[in-house]
């Protein structure tokens, strides 16, 4: 099967990124965001928006046991930061299930060396991910409510050997413990959140913003400057996003 991003991404002539300007971000950040792996990558690589599973290279043809969809992540630059990977369990799959979906996205997505992230939207198959080996590239999404439960954390199996593998998807009402917070990369707040909240409340959310953070629903180009004003070092492209990730670069950039 033709992979035409992987494709497109290897034709790329190499070039230095220049990293994006993180003005805003608080003293108390425990790292910046370029330590934690995440680095622009060439926006030729990630014509996501208009490209198909099957372009990415993940052939879904024997799994039928959930959908999946796709999105970029745009740093301040306006150039991809990564990809997101949605995968939604459908009602007639197993719990055994989940193994052949891994097997599948670790197998395809190998040679695309950008970071990953992969929501699944089914505690059980996320739980049994987390027991599996994977690529560097791969990080899983934890909804907060699992990342702040001390028992759930308690019965994570360590992960030492290859750094921070986790992103947490949510503001947090509770603590998350910090032998959880070793394994996060970054924190994926709703943009819904900030406009309820215009200032940050809570000990623990102020605990969860001085790790490196990304936006998610922000409906129009204001408001993705919004974001990164308050400090966010990447959005999540949904309603805002045109077609492909070169003309959404365009459209926020004519917007600025």
């Amino acid at each position: 099967m033709k992979n035409r991003l992987l494709a497109s991404h290897r034709a790329t002539t190499p070039r230095t990124q220049t990293a994006p300007t993180w003005s805003v971000l608080e003293e108390g950040r425990t790292r910046a965001p370029h330590q934690s792996g995440f680095t622009p990558y060439d926006p030729l690589a990630f014509n996501l928006a208009d490209s198909s599973l099957a372009e990415l290279g993940i052939d879904t043809e024997g799994l039928d046991c959930c959908t999946m969809s796709v999105a970029p992540v745009y740093a301040r630059s306006l150039e991809p930061l990564s990809i997101r990977l949605n995968v939604q369990r459908r009602e007639h799959a197993t719990d055994a299930d989940v193994l052949l979906v891994w097997k599948s996205l670790c197998t395809h997505l190998a040679d695309i060396k950008c970071p990953i992230w992969v929501r699944v939207n089914n505690d059980r198959w996320l739980q049994r991910l987390l027991t599996l080996e994977s690529p560097r590239e791969l990080l899983l999404e934890v909804p907060v409510f699992l990342a702040s439960d001390d028992v759930w954390c308690s019965d994570l199996p360590p992960n030492s050997s290859r750094g921070p593998d986790l992103i947490i998807n949510g503001r947090p009402s509770s603590q998350v413990p910090s032998r959880l917070l070793q394994r996060v990369s970054c924190v994926l707040f709703d943009r819904n959140d900030e406009r309820r909240h215009l200032e940050p409340v809570g000990a623990a959310y102020q605990a969860m913003r001085t790790t490196p953070f990304v936006h998610e629903r922000c409906s129009s180009p204001e408001e993705v400057d919004a974001s990164f004003e308050l400090g966010a070092f990447g959005v999540v492209g949904h309603e805002w996003a045109t077609q492909s990730a070169n003309e959404t670069s365009s459209a926020l950039a004519d917007h600025r």
